[in-house]
């Protein structure tokens, strides 16, 4: 950006031409340029979701390779993305240095296949605790510190933007789960992770315990969970607790 004004002037544009796009398509076309313009081939934006715990659902957009897409979902490498996950340990970008690969070998090895060599990645939470994560990659040139230093910020934006913006105009990729919970069978989940019967819970809320299996059965419909702690370790899950 050369300075602070530079910066401000950038991130102004982009917000306001984020602001004018109306399908998911046209916001990923933007940040095709930008991708571009900072001196990156492609990039992925990827969104998480909380659940199931062994294989969760992540979803992609961008400009990676589909084939590498595909791997990427069949593989579950969202589970495992050492990117990711040392992204969700800073407030800084991460850059995709030879520490990182000599530690996640396989991966990467798959990724450069693919033209996906040099890399950076941001990451963050949702309140339902999806983690939505955008990476930038090139075939060749290392991101140094300086270049580092220099779009850091500038990414982070990016990813913020573009997370507003697939919200507003509604993409499925940012659709939390579809479970909600009301008042009382929060309450009545919030005891029953604490570990609480049906019958002491019934005490401790003053209804009956008949009330108490009826609002559990109906909780567990919601998360299609065959018992109640099933229900109930979805439900923190997804941030519902």
């Amino acid at each position: 950006m050369g300075n602070s004004n530079g910066f401000f002037q950038w991130l102004t544009d982009f917000r306001l031409r984020m602001l004018a796009v109306d399908s998911p398509t046209q916001a990923l076309n933007i940040v095709r340029g930008e991708t571009e313009f900072h001196g990156f081939d492609v990039f992925a934006f990827g969104v998480k979701k909380a659940t199931p715990f062994t294989r969760p659902n992540t979803q992609l957009r961008g400009t990676c390779p589909e084939a590498w897409m595909a791997i990427y979902r069949d593989r579950n490498y969202g589970a495992v993305d050492p990117t990711i996950e040392q992204a969700l340990r800073t407030t800084s970008m991460v850059v995709w240095n030879d520490k990182l690969r000599a530690e996640n070998p396989d991966f990467f090895d798959e990724a450069k296949k693919y033209g996906l060599c040099e890399g950076v990645t941001v990451s963050n939470k949702g309140v339902d605790n999806t983690i939505r994560f955008l990476s930038f990659s090139r075939r060749q040139g290392e991101v140094s510190e300086t270049e580092g230093l220099n779009v850091g910020l500038v990414f982070k934006w990016i990813m913020d933007v573009l997370v507003e913006t697939l919200t507003r105009i509604h993409d499925d990729i940012l659709v939390g789960e579809a479970a909600t919970l009301t008042k009382r069978e929060k309450e009545i989940l919030q005891w029953t992770a604490d570990g609480k019967s049906s019958g002491e819970i019934s005490m401790i809320l003053e209804i009956s315990e008949n009330t108490v299996n009826f609002h559990l059965k109906g909780i567990q419909r919601k998360f299609h969970a065959p018992n109640k702690t099933f229900a109930a370790a979805y439900a923190a899950a997804q941030g519902l607790l």
